[in-house]
């Protein structure tokens, strides 16, 4: 939580609110966000009145995200393993590396673990899955390369875990727009890994990252089954697979509200 909780007698800390919210930014880029676990409440300033002595609390427009990321999960996926992103990861010569970081944080980390699995079992590499704070106090030097998973592509601790590591040695893999990628990172644009396409802009809302799991995760799936010659139809498994975790959650919420 992006808090500074303040107590004199444990603490003896003494800050104003402007330097508590500073303090707590540097932190929040270090170490990543966290979602609120309780709701969140709007402040409504009545008339005439100041907010010091009398207000109504209102509770904001709940918005069914989970449900509107679930139902586009499938054609989101599909359109990720056949985007450019793909080329651009089978593009990459991976024979001639040694070890390589696959850095990420939330959804994204799950991502980044599968795929450095991959990897490990497609070229024998030395694969490494680490958060970015992880990543910023480490000797990267014997690193080939880094592969930085970020729905946005702009995640603030994945930009500070990596800041000291040259942009030529890493590949952000996103759904982000290129230009506001380079801007914030100055990443060279052939080293920006994109699932973005033109009929693939839209992107989830809300604390729980679905997409930003599943895509990136898949591309490199196809990578597997395509260097292994599996007799797999990526697009049939995919589709398959969500409609069987459907079926099974759906099973397990019977049970638990019974």
């Amino acid at each position: 939580f992006s808090v500074f909780i303040k107590n004199h007698n444990v603490y003896d800390i003494d800050l104003s609110y402007n330097e508590a919210t500073k303090l707590t930014s540097k932190v929040v880029k270090c170490v990543g966000a966290r979602g609120h676990i309780n709701k969140l409440y709007k402040v409504k300033k009545l008339k005439n009145e100041c907010t010091c002595a009398n207000y109504e609390i209102q509770t904001r427009k709940k918005i069914k995200r989970c449900n509107l990321n679930i139902n586009n999960l499938e054609t989101r996926v599909l359109n990720a393993i056949n985007s450019k992103g793909y080329e651009n990861i089978n593009n990459i010569n991976f024979n001639i590396f040694n070890s390589c970081l696959f850095v990420g944080t939330g959804g994204s980390l799950a991502a980044a673990k599968f795929s450095s699995i991959v990897i490990n079992k497609l070229y024998g590499i030395n694969a490494i899955t680490l958060l970015p704070r992880d990543v910023k106090y480490r000797n990267n030097n014997k690193i080939d390369k880094k592969f930085l998973f970020s729905y946005s592509g702009t995640t603030n601790d994945i930009i500070e875990g990596t800041k000291d590591i040259s942009n030529n040695n890493k590949h952000i893999i996103t759904k982000g727009e290129t230009q506001k990628i380079i801007l914030k990172t100055g990443i060279n644009k052939t080293n920006i890994i994109s699932y973005r396409t033109i009929n693939n802009k839209g992107k989830e809302r809300g604390f729980l990252s679905f997409e930003g799991t599943l895509s990136p995760a898949s591309l490199f799936l196809k990578k597997y089954i395509e260097e292994t010659k599996l007799d797999i139809n990526i697009n049939q498994f995919v589709k398959e697979r969500l409609i069987y975790w459907q079926i099974i959650l759906k099973l397990i919420l019977k049970i638990i509200s019974q």
